[in-house]
């Protein structure tokens, strides 16, 4: 049985829209690319803090009757983007080139409102509740520009190197306007901004003995930029941090194609490591909100395989195995003046995720039959998470959360019927066959530990949330 455990309803309605234009020109030696888009989107959304507030400002999980709390968000994006690029037309020469521009300008501006007597009540700011915050700006704009460019060269007819580098500016801006009893009352206006030149290479190195094998090593540098926080109350205990800054990661690889029994069988196999610096991420606090962090340097290693194997004229077999560990290898103190000598996040602990994940699939069909009837099974499968992710590990008191139980195994079956013909496809599926419901994560408003400086473990409600139960229909898709 699945229960919403909010007194109202949350719509959401979240129209956008996306348009893009590609040119190709072809002049001798060289081949001409522009890429040219646009995105929009005007979200408005409702949520229920009719648990939240109460637990959180009155130490009391339980509402009463009639005590409701609102959130009011919207979100509104415009974001540009256009690329140019050239690289070179004879496909045949042992030495290829592409290099191009890039440049975007991204707009973001949330805003959120919440009506709320008891957060009115407890903070003050006068008999309206919707005092209890409003926040009309949270913007950010983002440019980049960027230009790019990649060699390769091969060294003989097996064997091929490439080189390519990556040099980009980021200038954000944001701007922040809030007010109401959760900002203390007062009208907080701020601005932050920053730049940033990351410079991002990638080295590739394949070997290709014949057209059915392939063996690469490769490594490259990524990075994300940075950003703005909005202020917290002094109920939080801390000020968190007024922006966060880019994060970055190198990604090393060891890998192999291969294409075995009259291309019958391929395989796909690849071994990684890698090392994230300054990585970004969500700090939950006690009081129910947090902020975006550089929480130090993750540790990565993994490697994954996939398989698809036609086995007859009618039956084909796919299989996909990976394995994932990402460690944080320092401790990482909350900002200056916060808590001092506690722990945002402590060493050894991870990044969420299972260990282990393995898919399944197959499909038959019964090609001489007229309309082609099929049948196709999925099924995953996700090893449970024993290690500690910071949230859940006692030494990052106290905004940690014990109680809190990691990632569980994992089980879902999907299976799928249906006829194939003149462009159509039209199916009976069931999602979720096993019935699968343990929940996936699970939360509470308050993490209200005696570790954590409570006198009572007053929240004892959780929020879980996983996949849907058992469902059943019908599809139908034509392709022209």
């Amino acid at each position: 049985v699945f229960n919403n455990g909010n007194l109202q309803r949350d719509p959401s309605n979240d129209p956008w829209y996306i348009a893009a234009v590609k040119v190709n020109w072809s002049l001798p030696g060289v081949d001409l690319v522009s890429n040219t888009s646009y995105f929009s989107r005007k979200q408005h959304s409702i949520s229920d803090y009719s648990q939240w507030a109460p637990t959180v400002f009155l130490a009391n999980q339980y509402t009463a009757p009639g005590d409701t709390s609102s959130a009011y968000f919207t979100d509104h994006q415009d974001n540009f983007t256009q690329e140019l690029r050239a690289s070179s037309a004879d496909r045949s020469s042992a030495l290829q080139w592409t290099a191009g521009l890039y440049f975007a300008h991204v707009y973001e501006n949330s805003t959120e409102q919440i009506f709320s007597n008891d957060i009115v009540s407890v903070l003050g700011g006068g008999p309206d509740p919707g005092n209890a915050f409003l926040q009309p700006v949270f913007s950010l704009i983002d440019r980049q520009t960027a230009a790019f460019g990649e060699v390769s060269y091969k060294l003989t007819d097996a064997f091929k190197a490439s080189v390519g580098l990556r040099y980009s500016r980021l200038e954000y801006t944001g701007n922040i306007n809030e007010s109401g009893a959760l900002a203390g009352n007062s009208t907080i206006l701020g601005a932050n901004s920053g730049t940033d030149k990351p410079v991002t290479p990638r080295v590739v190195f394949d070997y290709q003995p014949d057209e059915s094998s392939l063996y690469y090593a490769s490594a490259a540098k990524g990075f994300r930029p940075g950003g703005i926080n909005a202020a917290l109350p002094a109920g939080c205990g801390v000020s968190g941090a007024a922006s966060f800054g880019a994060d970055s990661l190198w990604h090393y690889e060891l890998g192999t194609k291969q294409t075995l029994f009259e291309r019958s069988l391929q395989v796909s196999a690849a071994v990684y490591y890698l090392q994230w610096k300054n990585i970004q991420q969500f700090v939950y606090l006690y009081c129910g909100l947090g902020f975006d962090y550089n929480l130090g340097q993750v540790t990565g290693k993994g490697g994954d395989i996939e398989v698809e194997w036609r086995a007859t004229s009618n039956l084909t077999l796919g299989l996909t195995g990976s394995y994932t560990d990402s460690v944080y290898t320092s401790n990482v103190p909350f900002p200056a003046g916060t808590f001092v000598g506690e722990l945002a996040v402590a060493a050894g602990d991870h990044l969420p995720g299972s260990p282990w994940n393995i898919t399944t699939n197959l499909e038959y069909v019964w090609n001489s039959v007229p309309n082609k009837p099929y049948l196709r099974l999925d099924y995953q499968y996700a090893t449970a998470q024993n290690s500690l992710v910071p949230y859940q590990d006692a030494a990052n008191h106290p905004n940690s959360d014990p109680t809190q139980p990691g990632l569980p195994q994992i089980h879902f079956l999907n299976l799928r019927a249906g006829l194939r013909f003149d462009g159509y496809d039209v199916s009976l599926f069931a999602q979720n066959l096993l019935g699968y419901h343990t929940p996936t994560f699970i939360s509470r408003d308050s993490p209200s530990t005696t570790l954590n400086g409570f006198a009572a473990n007053y929240d004892t409600n959780y929020f879980g949330r996983g996949f849907a139960p058992r469902t059943i229909g019908v599809t139908a898709t034509y392709k022209f």
